[in-house]
């Protein structure tokens, strides 16, 4: 049996759609009444998704594998349920449909691991731009060693203060802010003198991939969920294989 941690969003719809092409048992848990809607298929269920739950479920229901499918509503559910798999060493993946520009750079790479964007962030010499949620940046500086090298760009507005800047988790002079007309990507990676554009889709992506690429550097993507999860899939070919490795 798979477990799948559904919400509403079209990841949950694909991978449901996947198993039941593959003919592949399933069981699909919500958190709310209102997200299951009119699911009524028989192989799903509404509950707080804790640890103690999830151990439940595992044991009574012989589950081989782990699919987090669950998109926004917050990341309490996924931490619940990584720590429940690795305690009853059962397999978890977290599904992330990562929007890409359909006119990507030539250089750089799609991933939904923070820890190896921090990793290239600390073999790479020079300053890193971000298009990203304080989340996101947040979750990668933790993990570099020296945060003076990370900027991150915000548009201009009178919200905008000092402790929103602090969320970012970096030092608040490299919280930038932009008016979205002069302060371009590309007059930013040239002020910064940028060796790496980081983005999560927050913000758009094409135009940071244009801008990448005019100026001969990496642009990285990755997801805005603000956690490190313990393995991610980026296409549904990978949750497919994964699946079948599980029921080997």
């Amino acid at each position: 049996m798979i477990l799948i941690l559904a919400g509403g969003g079209r990841e949950s719809e694909e991978v449901i759609g996947l198993l039941e092409q593959e003919k592949i048992p399933y069981l699909c848990i919500f958190s709310t009444l209102a997200e299951a809607g009119n699911y009524g298929r028989g192989n799903a269920v509404v509950g707080k998704m804790g640890r103690r739950f999830f151990q439940k479920v595992f044991e009574e229901n012989n589950v081989c594998g782990v699919i987090d499918a669950i998109f926004g509503g917050g990341v309490e559910p996924s931490l619940e349920a990584m720590v429940a798999c690795r305690e009853a060493n059962v397999p978890y993946v977290k599904y992330l449909r990562i929007a890409v520009s359909s006119k990507p750079c030539t250089q750089g790479m799609v991933t939904g691991s923070y820890a190896v964007i921090a990793e290239l962030i600390n073999t790479h010499l020079g300053n890193v731009l971000f298009y990203a949620a304080p989340g996101t940046v947040r979750a990668i500086a933790k993990r570099v060693l020296d945060c003076s090298c990370l900027y991150v760009s915000v548009l201009r507005g009178a919200s905008f203060d000092v402790e929103q800047a602090l969320e970012y988790g970096i030092p608040l002079v490299n919280v930038l802010e932009a008016d979205g007309v002069e302060d371009t990507v590309s007059s930013l990676i040239e002020r910064l003198e940028a060796r790496l554009l980081v983005c999560d889709g927050t913000a758009g992506i094409v135009d940071k991939a244009e801008a990448a690429e005019q100026s001969n550097i990496p642009l990285i993507i990755t997801h805005n969920m603000g956690i490190e999860y313990t393995n991610t899939a980026l296409r549904l070919e990978e949750i497919r294989e994964l699946v079948q490795s599980w029921r080997r």
